[in-house]
């Protein structure tokens, strides 16, 4: 566990409640259909990560302020503006999908968990510090699987779980195409690449090391792929096969119970609360971090 650094923490990071949500709507519709296209994620991920650590590490600076040097003030304002715009949103969804699992688990509504969240995320972003809390975020990271035990209770059919997995299947219609570049977009996520930058600046890694953040990185990758691959299989062979609908994470979660079974249904409400636990410290500081630059000379969240 000492060993791993910000990569395997941005790609958990990428399971947010909301991409669980997303994912969980798909496997309701296409069973397994998109199995094969969430492994195909890795590559995609894998890229894109991998360009972050260098950044992060050749630099040693954040990607705003990389931004900042090489592309002047307007793509400076630009990065601004994108990233806290869309992370404003998400911490807001992400908010609700961790209440919500909470109120699933102890069986209250969820209004009553908003605000403890809250205060706690916050609380431990301003007093505990950027290290304590990547070494907490660290712990964390177990209790994803959660999400790899209830698809197993699931009982999914493991011979179309590996077809859907390994054989690809396009079909040329809206709904399809639709849940395509659903599964896409909400997985590839400018946050998780902001905060590989900050993690290998915040660490001022040699470049002697960028080979083990590179394979951090793509440990990060593999990780986030097969939480995404379990959420779809658990979604699948439970409300696809069953021909049921969630338009949310933890609607699937308590989808899960009557054909699952209620162990299965909590480790999903479970796996979700972690997930939120887990990205939103990560979102909420990397909407901090980009002003930095600008105000403070890149001293915020040291």
């Amino acid at each position: 566990m000492r060993a791993i650094g910000p990569g395997v923490i941005a790609g958990a990071s990428d399971a947010d409640p909301t991409t669980v949500a997303t994912i969980a709507v798909i496997g309701a519709g296409t069973i397994y259909g998109l199995g094969w296209l969430t492994l195909l994620l890795f590559p995609l991920i894998a890229v894109v990560q991998s360009i972050a650590t260098r950044v992060g590490v050749a630099g040693r600076v954040d990607l705003q302020t990389a931004v900042t040097r090489t592309r002047g003030p307007a793509a400076r304002w630009s990065l601004l503006i994108s990233i806290v715009a869309v992370n404003i949103v998400t911490i807001a969804a992400d908010l609700e999908g961790g209440a919500a699992a909470a109120g699933l688990i102890f069986h209250q509504d969820w209004r009553w968990f908003v605000v403890p969240l809250s205060i706690v995320l916050l609380a431990g972003l301003l007093f505990v510090g950027y290290h304590v809390m990547q070494r907490a975020l660290k712990y964390l990271l177990l209790c994803l699987l959660a999400y790899a035990v209830a698809a197993v209770l699931a009982r999914p059919d493991w011979g179309a779980v590996a077809t859907g997995s390994l054989v690809p299947h396009i079909e040329w219609n809206r709904g399809y195409l639709s849940d395509v570049m659903s599964l896409v977009g909400t997985t590839l996520t400018g946050y998780v690449y902001f905060w590989q930058t900050v993690g290998q600046a915040e660490d001022q890694v040699p470049w002697r090391l960028h080979r083990a953040r590179q394979i951090d990185s793509l440990l990060g990758s593999l990780f986030a792929v097969a939480v995404f691959w379990f959420i779809l299989i658990a979604s699948g062979a439970t409300l696809g096969v069953h021909h049921l609908s969630a338009g949310t994470a933890q609607g699937a979660a308590r989808a899960l119970r009557p054909v699952a079974g209620p162990f299965a249904g909590d480790l999903f409400a479970f796996g979700l609360l972690a997930s939120a636990l887990i990205a939103l410290p990560v979102i909420m500081a990397t909407t901090a971090y980009p002003p930095a630059p600008t105000w403070t000379g890149g001293a915020a969240c040291r």
